[in-house]
């Protein structure tokens, strides 16, 4: 294995809770040096979000190990004039900035890209938005939850007729925007090297949800009439449903030929009289009472745990999805030989192992999965690599510019 491909990468994370950070933290990943900037006091709020009491209650801070691993903590004042100047400093000798800070917000902090572009013209400047860079919501607050999985229409269409929504996942749209932002910045780069320029580069959660839900928002644009999921009462293909079992674990069939894969499935499952019952025997009789099929096939699967008919598709060539549950994820062994999980090191957490980001470069080697720093952990080392001596940075903590 060779280098690491960013090992001379320096990036400023300079935003907060997930998706800003983690396109950093996938940078970091890949050799970059990361230095997190937090205020001084309780840091970067997503430190507590394991605290929540809707969230997964665990030992470990599980998601600030899995977001800020491997990074540098420089703890800062930085609407203060000393600690701006300090900030600006790091700046001018950054490759990367990555900020999720709204418009306004960056404008007061006088960290916009314009005000940053000359001090530092190879700089990519990278932001993540709630709403996007223009408009009325442009400095309207966002989490994944509202831009990204609501305002999409991801969580509309996300139930049945009549229906509640669902809510959505933990951070389910943050990480795909922090592969989005991620992206940007890589172009950035590529657009650096080619020009000797840096740039701004952005992206929103709105637009990454888009994005996800782009087939769907793309038939709405040709006026297509959308078809909603059918409550199973309601179905007209029993072989397109999920079903559960005796121990409460569910698959989908995965059969795409309703009627030689009907056959086939009655065969294996030793129910083949199911075709001499009239409402079954053909396949406009099955769709037609599709719902009384399932209903048959919900008493059949529910019979036996799913160990036993996960077996009994595997030998007889039955398509089917498992509804994974995280247990079963984290032990998949197609999981762990392709990296998705990887070892977790010189950490002082009861996890061994942590999830890994998903951009795999073959010939280069990644930084091992290494602990998450604590709050100003790396200040003054990282004030030192400026000039400061010992002394100033005392001066620096005593006007509580530092932490």
């Amino acid at each position: 294995m060779s280098d690491m491909l960013f090992n001379d990468l320096k990036v400023i994370d300079l935003g907060s809770w997930v998706a800003g950070p983690a396109a950093a933290t996938i940078l970091g990943d890949l050799g970059a040096e990361v230095i997190k900037i937090e205020p001084p006091g309780i840091g970067d709020p997503y430190r507590y979000i394991n605290y929540v009491p809707d969230a997964p209650q665990a030992n470990d801070n599980y998601s600030w190990q899995l977001t800020s691993r491997n990074k540098h903590s420089l703890a800062i004042d930085i609407k203060s004039s000393a600690g701006y100047e300090i900030l600006l400093q790091l700046i001018n000798q950054a490759d990367v900035l990555v900020t999720n800070f709204p418009p306004k917000v960056l404008a007061k902090l006088q960290l916009r890209y314009e005000d940053l572009k000359e001090k530092n013209p190879k700089l990519i400047y990278a932001h993540l938005s709630g709403y996007g860079e223009h408009g009325d919501e442009a400095n309207t607050p966002a989490f994944d939850r509202s831009a990204f999985w609501a305002r999409s229409g991801m969580m509309d269409a996300m139930r049945h007729d009549g229906g509640a929504p669902n809510h959505s996942i933990l951070a389910m749209g943050d990480h795909p925007a922090s592969l989005a932002t991620y992206g940007a910045i890589v172009t950035g780069l590529y657009n650096r090297e080619r020009t000797g320029k840096g740039s701004k580069v952005h992206s929103s959660l709105m637009a990454t949800g888009a994005w996800c839900h782009a087939l769907p928002l793309q038939a709405e644009l040709c006026g297509a009439e959308q078809i909603r999921e059918r409550p199973r009462e309601k179905c007209t293909n029993a072989l397109a449903l999920a079903y559960g079992c005796q121990d409460d674990r569910w698959f989908l069939l995965w059969i795409f030929d309703p009627d030689k894969g009907c056959e086939e499935l009655l065969q294996a499952i030793q129910q083949t009289e199911l075709l001499n019952d009239p409402r079954f025997a053909t396949l406009e009789a099955r769709t037609e009472n599709a719902p009384a099929l399932a209903e048959v096939f919900d008493k059949i699967f529910q019979s036996q745990p799913w160990q036993h008919w996960q077996s009994l598709f595997d030998s007889k060539g039955i398509a089917y999805v498992q509804a994974c549950d995280l247990n079963d994820v984290v032990n998949d062994k197609q999981f762990i030989e392709n990296d998705v999980f990887v070892p977790l090191n010189n950490t002082n957490t009861e996890a061994t192992r942590t999830v890994n980001s998903p951009i795999f470069i073959d010939g280069y080697a990644r930084q091992d999965a290494g602990p998450a720093p604590d709050i100003g952990q790396h200040s003054d080392s990282i004030l030192q690599g400026l000039g400061l001596d010992s002394q100033a940075i005392a001066q620096l903590r005593e006007d509580k510019v530092i932490a």
